[in-house]
């Protein structure tokens, strides 16, 4: 029973090396606010995949694309045939707004639905798209001061809700 046990575990362990390529994607997505370069990694056996991802946006008072986003997302496919995979997605990212007005680091909270086309013969090519929902507000305290007087006035920091993005991903 024993060697019967070792050497399904063995062959399970075989297959999953072999199921391992194509298991990594590397990935650049371009939105209308924000550009991000990104990690995925397939984990156990294909069902779910997790993603790092780093990036710039333009969504504070200056409109230049020099605030930093990060995060990480988690999905898992709920419709795929050879060619197109639909995953529904959990993101969970932190925005950092960069202007000489504040600084506040904002959470930010997203449900994505992504669409992954292959193309190409060896399928290491592939067209993304994500549209989605995301939350992120921040209250912030913006300091002013005069040579009579010293002010304080409250903001609020908020990202765009609606996310939307295409990209290129590279499989291997």
């Amino acid at each position: 029973m024993k060697k019967n046990s070792f050497a399904i575990a063995l062959l399970a362990l075989i297959s999953f090396g072999v199921k391992s390529q194509n298991t990594n994607l590397v990935s650049a997505r371009l939105s209308f606010n924000q550009f991000e370069l990104g990690y995925q990694r397939t984990l156990f056996h294909q069902k779910i995949w997790g993603e790092t991802y780093i990036g710039l946006g333009n969504q504070d008072i200056n409109t230049k694309y020099d605030d930093v986003v990060a995060g990480i997302r988690i999905g898992i496919p709920i419709l795929a045939n050879e060619k197109n995979i639909v995953s529904i997605v959990a993101n969970v990212g932190l925005y950092f707004p960069n202007n000489q007005y504040y600084n506040t680091i904002t959470p930010v909270y997203s449900c994505l639905f992504a669409y992954n086309r292959y193309f190409g013969k060896s399928k290491t090519h592939s067209l993304l798209v994500n549209l989605g929902y995301q939350y992120g507000n921040r209250d912030y305290a913006q300091k002013n001061s005069n040579t009579d007087f010293y002010t304080t006035t409250i903001g609020s920091f908020k990202v765009s809700p609606v996310y939307f993005s295409v990209g290129y991903g590279f499989h291997f």
